[in-house]
């Protein structure tokens, strides 16, 4: 593999997980107040202020399950994350923009072009199901199947087919 063909994959995954990242941290200002226990009730709400931050103020599917922190990262993106706590993993079907930001390049460094925005189709948001502190988040083009996992609930639907 060239290392310009490196460069493009190794800035690909920087541009993921800066979405992400951002994700995270813009909807963690939505989470339960100290001291005030998370409630199911309010995975909805929650999910509506973090699908509005990343481009869709109304998404057209909210599900959760419950599971461990692990269990719903390994879920929700392969990702191995350490973490027993009981947590709920939310899952949003919309449509959702963000602008990939770069990190600085060493001189000469050859760069592809890069898409001014990237879109995806789905956002998942995993919640500390006892402090309501979102601990995890993603974007992807595919929804997870949550039903391996265990019972879904199906939060907030607008399509005739969830």
């Amino acid at each position: 593999m060239s290392v310009k063909t490196r460069v493009i994959i190794g800035l690909g995954i920087v541009c993921a997980a800066a979405a992400s990242a951002a994700i995270l941290w813009s909807a963690m200002a939505t989470t339960a107040s100290a001291g005030t226990p998370f409630s199911p009730s309010a995975i909805p709400a929650l999910a509506r202020a973090a699908a509005a931050r990343s481009g869709d103020k109304t998404p057209t599917l909210i599900q959760h399950v419950t599971g461990t922190r692990a269990e719903a990262n390994r879920l929700a993106s392969g990702d191995v994350v350490p973490g027993e706590q009981q947590s709920y993993l939310i899952a949003i079907k919309g449509h959702f923009v963000v602008t990939p930001e770069l990190p600085p390049l060493p001189p000469g460094v050859p760069v592809a072009p890069q898409p001014k925005t990237l879109t995806y189709t789905v956002m998942t948001l995993i919640v500390d199901a006892t402090t309501g502190q979102i601990t995890d988040s993603g974007l992807a083009n595919s929804y997870p199947d949550l039903a391996a996992l265990g019972p879904v609930t199906t939060d907030a639907s607008t399509s005739a087919g969830g």
